[in-house]
């Protein structure tokens, strides 16, 4: 892996999130096994499209992760993975579970 090659720049903004690599794939919505090769280099080139949802995941700029930047240009970025559709989010779990300890105090 060459220094500062997009390999390494995206296992370092990963690495800064400390996330897996299954939490960057579910995050960008990307197939693990794309993020593994590109990050041992396999993948020396990738489509706008894979480069803008790294990006947007990870919350660094494309100038980074393509090298043309040594700043990585960090964002906020949501704290929870992005959720399959069909699947509740935490928060709402966490309700329903707080609605029905509420509804069990009431009827006790």
């Amino acid at each position: 892996m060459q220094q500062g090659s997009l390999a390494q720049r995206l296992r370092m903004a990963r690495a800064y999130r400390g996330w897996s690599q299954t939490e960057l794939a579910t995050r960008a919505k990307i197939h693990s096994v794309q993020i593994s090769k590109l990050e041992r280099g396999i993948i020396k080139e990738t489509s706008t499209g894979t480069l803008r949802a790294l990006c947007q995941a990870l919350g660094v700029s494309p100038g980074y992760l393509l090298g043309l930047s040594e700043d990585m240009e960090v964002r906020e970025v949501d704290p929870s993975p992005r959720r399959r559709r069909g699947q509740p989010a935490e928060d709402e779990e966490e309700q329903t579970h707080g609605q029905r300890q509420r509804r069990a105090l009431a009827t006790a």
